[in-house]
């Protein structure tokens, strides 16, 4: 089992490197599923990949794995944080400060994706605030971005609406005419973990 449990988790990173998530999440799973209680280092080795995967869709690292793990709770517990709280600034700043930390891992670009999560909290906020209509002004994306500590132009904010809509982490399309996004009326924010199609192949 201890082979099995190493050629999976070489299969897994493999297909991490090739942004091959679904298949890194398979046999990351079984590594761990499989990996000896006592091998305390081992196990913390799979989840270093195993977490930002999960949190790609949108399963979140919880408790008793960070006390288990508290190497992992000082690095990931800043980007949950960020994301559950819609805080865009936050988890931009903890980028810049794990940045050494996830490039050693290879796992830095899989942050930069998970960094849409944030942006879709943000706006599902806004979308909540403003009444749940299904025509919401893109100045309010801009206002709200800008409280997370992003401030950028109304074009830039346009092109982070799109990305979101191409990502399917919303539901609907952008009246540049009206600088309106305007939004289907059932689920117009889908779950996480049933957007992640366009990344996880």
């Amino acid at each position: 089992m201890s082979d099995q449990v190493t050629f999976n988790f070489y299969l897994g990173l493999l297909a991490f490197r090739d942004e091959n998530y679904k298949k890194a999440d398979e046999h990351l799973e079984f590594a761990l599923k499989h990996c000896h209680r006592g091998a305390k280092r081992n196990e913390r080795v799979i989840l270093e990949y195993l977490v930002p995967i999960k949190m790609l869709k949108g399963i979140m690292p919880s408790e008793a794995l960070f006390k288990r793990h508290t190497e992992l709770e000082k690095t990931y517990d800043p980007f949950v944080a960020a994301i559950r709280s819609g805080n865009v600034g936050a988890y931009d700043q903890s980028l810049v400060k794990h940045q050494n930390y996830l490039l050693r891992r290879g796992t830095y670009l899989i942050m930069e994706h998970i960094r849409e999560i944030s942006i879709r909290t943000l706006f599902y906020k806004v979308y909540v605030l403003g009444g749940e209509n299904s025509r919401m002004p893109i100045p309010l994306f801009k206002e709200a971005l800008k409280l997370a500590d992003i401030d950028v132009e109304t074009a830039e904010v346009e092109c982070i609406l799109a990305n979101m809509i191409y990502s399917n982490y919303i539901k609907g399309y952008l009246s540049h005419q009206h600088l309106m996004l305007v939004l289907r009326k059932q689920q117009p924010f889908p779950k996480v973990s049933t957007t992640t199609a366009t990344i996880v192949n």
